[in-house]
């Protein structure tokens, strides 16, 4: 038996979609067991995220919320997609900027929005990182 640890809180219910200022190349986020497709940036920047994706919403001393959720669910994906390779780590510093903005745009205080950005910023780097890939474990 192989499994992983993930502890996530929320499971996306209806695919969400995002426009996005990454573009240039298409990203297909697959699980490498079942193959079951979890995400997919097209070329043209948009971001779609599939029923079912699992996230944990805002880390860090911070409390979900309305203002928060949508853009937790898409700076997720991004720094999955970082992690595991699909885009390189010149594109961090941007999706975090994606996730200033979609906070404002879905109604935070500019202030406590420039508080969650320095707090990817500066405590992000190793969530974004290759080597940090989710542990798969084997059991008898």
């Amino acid at each position: 038996m192989k499994y992983k640890k993930i502890g996530y809180k929320y499971e996306l219910a209806e695919n969400e979609h995002f426009n996005t200022p990454v573009t240039g190349f298409e990203v297909d986020v697959r699980d490498p067991s079942s193959r079951m497709q979890y995400a997919f940036l097209g070329k043209d920047g948009n971001l779609v995220v599939f029923t079912g994706y699992q996230w944990d919403g805002a880390s860090g001393p911070t409390i979900d919320d309305d203002t928060n959720m949508r853009a937790s669910l898409e700076h997720d994906v991004f720094y999955q997609m970082l992690r595991e390779g699909y885009l390189g780590p010149g594109w961090r510093k941007i999706v975090d900027k994606v996730l200033f903005q979609a906070l404002r745009e879905d109604g935070m205080p500019w202030w406590r929005a420039k508080y969650y950005y320095w707090g990817v910023r500066l405590g992000g780097k190793s969530s974004a990182d290759p080597k940090n890939q989710k542990i798969i474990y084997e059991a008898p």
